[in-house]
């Protein structure tokens, strides 16, 4: 039986030129199968970060419209107070207006009567008992029914 020595190498020349006619099973496969792996991790991966981040932008957008709603009701609010104020400030004018003549139609009220109480006479005086009686019956009688 002949022995090929080939060019002192031995099996190497023989594994490489398998190699190359063949194709290596055991390094390409294995190398070519865990390309493909981390290959399926990375795109598994991209599909679970790309899950997480639609359903981030969908919780995003529910919150936005709360938040939405929510200026929008604050505003409306906002606007009910301010034509309450408003509506108030007005009312208290008025009042202060009313209170001011009224004021007004007392004290010259009590400048008449201290002018008539100064001329004397006995007539004047009773006068103002009767009216300050006759007004004090009046309550009486409107407070009894």
């Amino acid at each position: 039986m002949a022995h090929y020595r080939g060019n002192g190498r031995g099996n190497m020349n023989y594994a490489s030129n398998r190699n190359a006619l063949f194709g290596s099973r055991t390094s390409n496969n294995i190398a070519s199968n865990a390309a493909h792996n981390s290959n399926a991790k990375t795109a598994h991966r991209r599909d679970v970060n790309e899950q997480t981040q639609s359903i981030f932008e969908e919780e995003n957008n529910r919150a936005l419209e709360m938040l939405g709603d929510r200026v929008s009701l604050l505003k409306g609010v906002a606007k009910d107070i301010g034509i309450e104020v408003r509506d108030q400030n007005n009312m208290l004018d008025g009042m202060s207006n009313d209170y001011e003549g009224a004021g007004g139609l007392l004290g010259a009220t009590v400048d008449k009567l201290g002018k008539m109480l100064a001329t004397g006479g006995s007539k004047h005086m009773c006068y103002i008992i009767l009216f300050v009686m006759f007004v004090f019956f009046l309550l009486y009688y409107v407070i009894k029914k």
